[in-house]
């Protein structure tokens, strides 16, 4: 049997993720376009939103860490794809990538703790899918696969990462190759 529970009423959501911090509480973050959102429950039927960034906010994604340490990644309204650590308050916000416009992103912590993120961008002059890392004071990105590397007409779109206990990072991802078929 589902519970369902009303959060927030906010009339055009446009993405969501979900986490839960270190005692199994759902922690949640959303978007309208416009702003970012927090949610946390607080109790059966009971949660506390706050608007914590008013400047965009697609592509929306939450990890809490071991530490119970918030970890979002959203994409601004100038496509600029960036990473905030909030704890009750922004602690640490920083512009992961800047160039172009990134879109469809996706990241997962270690069993270290470290985060690691993959997402689509596209810079002007290439696009496809890039992988990103975390060293706790800076984001450090590398591409992983991009359009002038295949045929006139190929696209990407979405990818997921996983990290094995090694901590090998493995990047999945399908490229439509302007016809012919999907290929991953």
């Amino acid at each position: 049997k589902w519970n369902k529970e009303i959060i927030y009423n906010l009339q055009n959501v446009k993405w969501i993720d979900i986490d839960f911090d270190n005692y199994q509480n759902p922690i949640i973050v959303f978007s309208d376009g416009n702003n970012l959102y927090r949610a946390n429950r607080l109790g059966v039927n009971s949660w506390n939103v706050q608007s914590i960034v008013n400047t965009g906010g697609s592509y929306v994604r939450i990890i809490v860490d071991n530490q119970n340490e918030e970890h979002i990644t959203y994409v601004d309204s100038n496509g600029v794809l960036k990473y905030l650590k909030f704890n009750g308050i922004i602690q640490n916000q920083i512009d992961i990538e800047q160039n172009g416009v990134s879109s469809y992103t996706y990241f997962i912590e270690d069993n270290q703790g470290k985060i690691y993120l993959s997402y689509n961008h596209n810079d002007g002059t290439d696009s496809g899918i890039k992988y990103a890392v975390f060293d706790n004071s800076m984001w450090v990105s590398y591409w992983i696969d991009k359009t002038s590397k295949w045929p006139a007409g190929t696209l990407f779109s979405f990818s997921s990462i996983g990290i094995s206990n090694n901590g090998d990072a493995y990047v999945v991802y399908p490229v439509y190759d302007g016809g012919s078929g999907t290929n991953m």
